[in-house]
């Protein structure tokens, strides 16, 4: 990059698109010379005095640990704005000639003793053909500067068992009597443990303010009174009602679910879809109002 003075490096780097640069893994240094530096002859030029192994070996932003820590730093103490940093790296880094850069590195779940030799020799991990066949955890020494790192980092976040201490604010316990219709059961019939669990949690969910309501009708023998109801959940400051009609509750049989809209949610949807200028809210309201009132009519 340093040598790249007309700045066709950068250029080249950000005109490639995504299956371009697994292509440039995947098929070798040979292909990389003449497809990503052979763009430009300047370019082609700068890695003339390289082998094919030598320009397949360049390492990418994304695995190289000083360019990463120097972008978060940067990152970190920036302020004011935002900051992106767009990592390249290679699908199945470290796997050599067995899956980098190849799709197949998803599916890889071993390695064979020569590919195991590879990724050793590349990270430089201090293990012996002999042990290597064994596939041997490697621990670097106790003052090495690796382990040093680590246990600083570990010091420096709090310790070595992560925690996260947040502060919300707290519930009420609800009353026992919640819960009567499950303790007192369900007679004869039997229920499952799913069905009881529901109904607990339906229990808990009394307070239907800014809450999506979900309204499922097995039975309505009263059209007023379930008129007047649907108000009551309008009333209650619910955020959306979404009303479920002839829902046969049977477990472990199919059934067909009929949604509908009530009256109210009829001149919501009218009112949103009109085209007119005004304050769309006043006018629910006041339908609404209307609407109330006339369902207490005789």
């Amino acid at each position: 990059m340093a040598r790249d003075r007309q700045g066709l490096l950068q250029q080249i780097m950000e005109e490639c698109v995504d299956g371009e640069y697994q292509n440039f893994k995947s098929k070798g240094g040979d292909y990389v010379r003449e497809h990503f530096f052979g763009k430009y002859p300047e370019t082609k030029e700068m890695v003339a005095n390289m082998s094919d192994e030598d320009i397949w070996r360049l390492n990418r932003g994304g695995h190289d640990a000083r360019k990463v820590f120097s972008a978060y730093q940067k990152a970190v103490n920036h302020r004011e704005r935002p900051t992106i940093i767009l990592a390249k790296t290679v699908k199945g880094f470290g796997l050599g000639s067995v899956a980098e850069g190849q799709n197949t590195a998803h599916q890889q779940k071993k390695l064979d003793l020569n590919a195991l030799k590879e990724f050793r020799d590349r990270f430089n991990i201090p293990i012996t053909d002999k042990k290597l066949k064994d596939v041997p955890y490697f621990m670097p020494k106790k003052n090495s500067q690796e382990l040093e790192y680590l246990h600083e980092r570990r010091k420096s976040l709090g310790g070595y068992i992560p925690k996260r201490i947040t502060k919300a604010k707290s519930i009420k316990t609800p009353a026992n009597d919640v819960f009567q219709p499950q303790l007192d059961g369900t007679g004869e019939r039997e229920a499952s443990t799913t069905m009881a669990f529901i109904r607990m949690l339906a229990s808990l969910t009394r307070e239907y303010k800014n809450k999506i309501v979900k309204l499922i009708v097995k039975k309505k023998t009263n059209q007023k009174q379930f008129e007047k109801f649907i108000d009551k959940l309008y009333n209650s400051g619910i955020q959306d009602l979404k009303i479920i009609e002839n829902y046969i509750l049977q477990e472990s049989e199919e059934f067909e679910v009929e949604e509908t809209e009530n009256t109210i949610g009829i001149l919501n949807r009218y009112i949103d879809e009109s085209e007119f200028e005004g304050d769309k809210t006043l006018i629910k309201g006041i339908l609404q109002q209307i609407y109330s009132e006339a369902c207490e009519v005789e």
